[in-house]
């Protein structure tokens, strides 16, 4: 199943998440421009704990910081997941450390995505 969603309402969101945690064949989830930010991150984060298909994480202009950023780094431990997209959000230098963390010991990410995200120097050396 993939899911492909642009500019939800909060109470749109809530239903979203709700539905996320109920389904278990999501294999893709692409937001575009939805106003989640860092809350609605680690809400879809606790959604998709247990969804083993996920490949592909899309979430586009979606106003995620670094303390999303950092929760959805828990995502990237699951094997199935081989793209990894965070484009137009402002993750910045601590959300960028915090997913090169994770990578550190990700052997299955094919496709990183961190572009116009306000990181610096600091953040694009951790990435490498």
């Amino acid at each position: 199943m993939h899911i492909e969603l642009k500019a939800l309402d909060s109470k749109a969101l809530t239903a979203l998440y709700k539905a996320l945690e109920r389904t278990k064949t999501l294999t893709s989830l692409r937001l575009r421009q939805v106003s989640i930010g860092d809350e609605g991150a680690t809400s879809i984060v606790k959604a998709l704990a247990s969804h083993s298909a996920l490949s592909r994480l899309e979430l586009w202009r979606c106003d995620i910081g670094p303390e999303g950023a950092a929760a959805l780094t828990a995502l990237l431990k699951q094997p199935a997941l081989v793209a990894f997209d965070l484009r137009h959000n402002k993750v910045g230098d601590a959300g960028a450390i915090a997913v090169a963390k994770e990578l550190t010991a990700n052997t299955h990410l094919e496709e990183l995505y961190l572009q116009h995200n306000a990181i610096g120097p600091e953040g694009a050396r951790a990435i490498g």
